[in-house]
């Protein structure tokens, strides 16, 4: 809800009633990367086309709501077990890159799992991995303008050739961990991708029909620096465009972090936290 262009609290809906939250200070976000830009379109700030499309009346347009969707995808290189392994909660895991000549120069862009964290006997020897620095963007936008219709993301997991190339040494890497000596009293035959397909065209498809996502999503409301088209927020977590609005949650996020993004995400929510406070060098 605005008084002019200042965010001055939310409607809600409580056990199928409309309610009011009235805001002296601030609204702030932290709905997630699905749920922020949503809420944003709903209300006003977004791409002023789409809203109107949906008959929503743009108060700020903002081209970058919704945009710059992205995530992990994972794809597991898998082996029948010769024992039953006990279950276990806990995974081991790796850094490293795709392509061995980037060395140094930026940060590793795949991350391996050994294990599948599941708690109950597991049958299979699995390594996982994990492309952690993705350059395919997707979208999110309005089905309508009932704010309880589900809204229509468009991942676009993959639509980068690049983001292919290493997954699918991601593989490769993985094969020949699997081969080593460490898990001959593990390891019996490959499932999966199996030893029919070795080439490169091969894994790709493989990547291609096995990868999923990891659950990391990130970007939809990202924040950049005035003159950036795109950001949704400044630097101090604001809405642009209005005043009393927040975002803390990973939809900030300009690039996901190349690692699982929960440790993140509660630094955002701590950064939030001393910038409404006005603490010192916040």
């Amino acid at each position: 809800m605005f008084v002019g262009p200042r965010v001055a609290g939310v409607e809600y809906l409580r056990n199928g009633r409309l309610e009011t939250a009235r805001a002296s200070r601030e609204v702030i976000l932290s709905l997630g990367v699905v749920e922020s830009p949503k809420l944003l379109m709903l209300s006003g700030i977004g791409p002023a086309d789409h809203l109107r499309s949906h008959a929503i009346t743009p108060l700020v347009d903002l081209q970058g709501v919704g945009e710059n969707l992205h995530d992990h995808l994972r794809v597991g290189v898998r082996y029948r077990g010769k024992t039953e392994l006990p279950g276990s909660t806990v995974t081991a895991g790796l850094f490293t890159w795709s392509a061995p000549s980037a060395g140094t120069s930026r940060a590793p862009d795949l991350q391996f799992y050994v294990g599948r964290g599941l708690d109950q006997p597991d049958p299979f020897v699995t390594i996982t991995v994990s492309h952690v620095a993705p350059r395919s963007r997707g979208t999110l936008r309005l089905r309508s303008k009932d704010p309880l219709a589900m809204p229509i993301i468009r991942a676009n997991y993959l639509q980068h050739p690049d983001d292919v190339t290493a997954l699918v040494r991601g593989v490769q890497l993985a094969r020949k961990l699997g081969a080593s000596s460490a898990y001959d009293a593990l390891r019996a035959d490959e499932i999966e991708p199996g030893p029919g397909l070795s080439t490169v065209a091969e894994l790709a498809a493989f990547v291609r029909a096995k990868a999923d996502t990891i659950f990391h999503p990130a970007g939809t409301c990202r924040m950049g620096p005035d003159g950036d088209e795109k950001a949704v927020v400044d630097s101090r977590l604001r809405v642009r465009g209005v005043s009393g609005l927040r975002v803390a949650d990973a939809s900030i996020m300009p690039e996901v972090v190349n690692a699982t993004t929960h440790a993140a995400c509660v630094m955002i929510g701590e950064k939030a936290a001393d910038l409404v406070l006005g603490k010192a060098g916040a």
